[in-house]
């Protein structure tokens, strides 16, 4: 960053702060388990994604407020529906055997998901895809939730994530998933979505 050659320049904000932001700055934004969006949040964010730009929307804490994200609002840009969250007894991972997405092409070249699809996800929120959306991975789990989804919007895209992304401790508990234990694979991961949504 000093050298003035790092590929992203981060703006930490809270959600409060966002409505204050000129969106249109930036090329993708990450709600990262906002608990409680309002509707001037979404139609702020609706705009933006329909004028070009990149929304990831990561689910990883019980804190999250279903109600807020099941607003109409809210539904008018998201992949889907929240439900509730689910507990993987025991653990199960990310299967991303069958996804061709375009986020996931520069994989081949790194030598595949290695340790991305072999971590621990021990909860995960249970969402109902909405007909504008898509699934693009899921879990192992019998059930097969998704684990990532997309929906196209105007000129920009929203991906959702149904589990964290970090290791924070939930509720007193351990964490949701074990996702940044896979290495470089989890930053590549992370790399190609903010590439693919910006």
């Amino acid at each position: 960053r000093r050298q003035g050659k790092a590929r992203y320049q981060p703006t930490i904000a809270t959600p409060s702060q966002l409505l204050e932001l000129d969106l249109a700055k930036f090329a993708v934004i990450c709600l990262i388990d906002v608990r409680a969006p309002t509707p001037d949040m979404w139609t702020q964010l609706r705009g933006y994604v329909e004028s070009g730009g990149g929304l990831a929307v990561m689910l990883g804490s019980s804190s999250v407020d279903p109600v807020a994200y099941n607003l109409q609002t809210a539904l008018d840009l998201l992949p889907a529906e929240l439900a509730g969250h689910v507990p993987f007894r025991p653990p199960e991972f990310i299967d991303l055997r069958e996804s061709a997405h375009p986020m996931f092409e520069r994989f081949d070249d790194f030598g595949g998901f290695a340790e991305l699809t072999a971590v621990d996800v021990r909860r995960c929120w249970s969402v109902e895809p909405l007909p504008t959306g898509a699934v693009l991975a899921r879990y192992t789990h019998w059930r097969r939730l998704p684990a990532l989804l997309e929906r196209p919007l105007g000129e920009g895209s929203v991906l959702m994530l149904t589990t964290a992304v970090d290791m924070t401790p939930r509720d007193g508990k351990e964490p949701w998933s074990d996702l940044p234990l896979a290495g470089w694979p989890y930053v590549a991961f992370a790399d190609q979505m903010m590439h693919y949504l910006a």
